[in-house]
């Protein structure tokens, strides 16, 4: 039996030390001498193996950047199926109680207390910048109150997504026109124009421009806004993405988002978050499909070439993305490429108050474009 044991183990030394490119199984002539090789390469296979990050730590938290599918990944981050109404009920009444220490309360009835709270589903983020005036999860890190900036962050490491500025601006004007912002706070555009008195935003001229998907003409108006400063209009959804790494707080990951979900999914595996995921039928935008970044004008491009410079060079030097004529829309989700060649869009062009084709949302819950 010893020998049967001795040969076992020398077939497993054998295994070992192949994993960590040993050649001790050649050098073994006593069973005391297998022992002591065993624990060696044991210690030296799980010095191999093991990660930088522990998958217990769960040290990873959200810097929100609108328009990067963020508010996908906070809800992706509470585990919650689609089925569970009573829990998800729970999470919005969370948004309509008095006190962050009430909606945290409530957000831990609905999730348990090891769930990341990204984004808005920290009650400590869902109050307004005194430096910006948007919410404080649109707020990039740098301007955000010390202490709230300490409570999220804390140990943590950020991550966030880096998105084609073409890309990116096309589809919050596409956000723009359907109006709500955020089903759990109820927070619509109107609500936001009014908030930060830029009524423009609600004229006769710019609800033309919503109703018939006139993404240049939106863009021709308020860029030249941002250039002059106005940059936090529209609860910073004009912000650079730039300024969102420039975080006090926590050093940043940058996710290639034109790689969604599947680069969202890959992090979450490789920092233990095993539980969480981005669905291929991810949240996006449902009205104006048959516009994309294919559809801005060449003026509008150079404007939005000089508002975002820096966001081009970010992704150049990280994802080596460096042809900043380059026009591309996220082919692997349903709807985000009307107005590119060869692509059969359904397109809202004559009226975008026709319809919303989601079952997910309702219809026009801030009221239609033009009204």
């Amino acid at each position: 039996m010893a020998g049967i044991v001795t040969l076992l183990q020398k077939v497993s030394l054998c295994v070992l030390a192949a994993q960590v490119g040993s050649d001790v199984c050649q050098d073994l002539e006593d069973d005391d001498s297998a022992g002591a090789a065993e624990v060696q390469l044991l210690q030296r296979s799980l010095q191999m193996r093991r990660p930088a990050w522990s998958p217990f730590q769960k040290d990873l938290v959200l810097t929100h950047v609108p328009c990067t599918f963020g508010h996908t990944v906070e809800m992706a981050g509470l585990s919650l199926p689609r089925s569970d109404t009573s829990a998800w009920l729970k999470v919005w009444q969370s948004f309509h109680v008095a006190t962050p220490q009430e909606a945290l309360q409530m957000m831990h009835t609905a999730v348990p207390l090891d769930t990341p709270l990204w984004g808005m589903m920290d009650p400590m983020l869902r109050g307004y910048s005194s430096m910006t005036g948007c919410h404080l999860y649109y707020t990039p890190p740098k301007y955000l109150p010390k202490d709230v900036g300490q409570h999220y962050y804390g140990n943590k490491s950020a991550f966030t997504f880096l998105r084609d500025p073409y890309d990116r601006l096309v589809n919050d004007f596409r956000a723009q026109v359907y109006g709500l912002d955020s089903i759990f706070a109820f927070s619509c555009r109107q609500n936001t124009s009014w908030r930060e008195n830029h009524l423009e935003r609600e004229s006769a001229q710019y609800k033309r421009w919503y109703r018939s998907c006139d993404v240049n003409a939106y863009l021709r108006a308020e860029l030249p806004k941002v250039l002059a400063g106005d940059v936090y209009r529209a609860d910073c959804h004009f912000v650079p993405q730039a300024e969102y790494f420039e975080n006090p707080f926590a050093n940043t990951t940058a996710i290639d988002n034109r790689g969604l979900p599947q680069k969202f999914n890959d992090l979450m595996v490789e920092r233990g978050y095993f539980n969480i995921s981005m669905p291929s039928n991810t949240l996006h935008n449902y009205v104006c499909n048959n516009i994309s970044a294919y559809t801005l004008a060449e003026d509008v491009k150079a404007l939005i070439r000089q508002v975002y410079a820096r966001d081009f060079d970010l992704i150049c030097n990280l994802f080596g993305y460096c042809d900043r004529e380059e026009v591309t829309c996220l082919q692997q989700v349903p709807n985000m490429c009307g107005g590119k060649p060869g692509t059969n869009a359904s397109a809202f062009s004559a009226d975008a108050g026709q319809d919303v084709r989601s079952s997910l949302f309702p219809k026009w819950p801030c009221g239609k474009p033009g009204e």
